[in-house]
Order: structure tokens, then C-alpha cells, then sequence
């Protein structure tokens, strides 16, 4: 998959990531470009496999079983795939972002 395609669709959904991998922990106003920004920065850090596992899985809804198929992975490299991508995010995020306690 061309990477400006994959960089594109990662755009369209960071405000979804956001919900999701902050879970809470950061409060912040979902327009808040500036974080945006930042997270779609650390998402252009991850290694393109896991940016396309990602897509995958959020824009496609794809299952972690299509996903395999589609990349000629297991089931289970797919999920490892997106769970180090997901670490990755949060780990960076954490030590980019404040914390409001």
C-alpha cells in the first residue's frame, strides 16, 4: 500500500486513536489541533507494517484474522503487530504530552 495513502487514512482517524489509546488519561478538547498534531506525528514514527495493521483494523474494522490474510501473517502476528504499535503510541504519547493530575 502506497505510503501516502496509509499517512491519509491515519489523518482521518486520530481523533478516534486519541479516545482510544489515551483512555481517559488526558483531558483535552477533541479539537485541539495541537495534540492532534501530535499524535498523527508519532504515528508516522511507527514502521509502515504496523501504521497498515492500524489502517487496518480501524478504518477497514478489519479482525485480526482478515488482517493476517490480507498480509500473509497469522492471526496472532497481526494482533502482536498491533499491540506493539498501540505500546509504542502510548509510551511516546505519555512522555510527550502532560499529564493533568
Amino acid at each position: 500500500m502506497n505510503t501516502k495513502i496509509v499517512s491519509s487514512r491515519l489523518q482521518n482517524i486520530t481523533k478516534q486513536w486519541v479516545q482510544l489509546f489515551m483512555r481517559n488519561d488526558i483531558e483535552f478538547e477533541m479539537d485541539d489541533k495541537h495534540l492532534l498534531q501530535k499524535l498523527a506525528k508519532i504515528i508516522e514514527l511507527l514502521p509502515e507494517n504496523e501504521k497498515l495493521v492500524l489502517s487496518l483494523c480501524h478504518e477497514k474494522k478489519l479482525s485480526f484474522k482478515q488482517i493476517g490474510e490480507v498480509l500473509g501473517q497469522t492471526e496472532a502476528e497481526a494482533s502482536q503487530t498491533y499491540e506493539r504499535a498501540t505500546q509504542t503510541i502510548r509510551q511516546v504519547w505519555t512522555l510527550c504530552v502532560p499529564q493533568n493530575k
